[in-house]
């Protein structure tokens, strides 16, 4: 059963569910507590919320650990299954990279990310929703 609900998991329509699994996971609250609207008790772990877990688990152990593929496919020798390289760039890394400047023993680099001043406008950083519709 893990099996099946971990398949259901790879679905675009049910990516909102991993944020719900990852909060569980981390705090050790039952998923359905985060992903069913009535449910109010906390404290009682269902079937469910049980195989949820280990459908989770089973995702995150599917994944290749380098480059994030399922195992199935990026292992696979189906001639029929092809991979397209795609790139994106994190500027705020980049930043940090290209730095000439030395940090200090034990110290470490970091960015704030900070808003173009533009004459005469005013200037703020995008909202999180702003911002994913210009991101690569």
């Amino acid at each position: 059963m893990p099996g099946f609900l971990a398949e259901k998991l790879y679905s675009a329509e049910n990516r909102w569910v991993h944020t719900a699994l990852k909060a569980a996971y981390a705090t050790g609250v039952p998923p359905t507590v985060l992903i069913l609207p009535d449910r109010k008790d906390s404290t009682k772990w269902t079937k469910i919320d049980k195989l949820l877990l280990l459908a989770w688990q089973t995702y995150q152990d599917d994944l290749c650990k380098k480059c994030g593929v399922p195992l199935w496919l990026g292992h696979s020798e189906d001639p029929h299954i092809d991979f397209e390289l795609k790139e994106t760039v994190c500027y705020s890394c980049q930043h940090i990279e290209t730095s000439k400047k030395e940090s200090p023993p034990g110290g470490t680099k970091y960015v704030i990310p900070t808003p173009v001043e533009i004459e005469g406008e005013e200037t703020r950083l995008p909202s999180r929703e702003e911002g994913f519709k210009t991101s690569q």
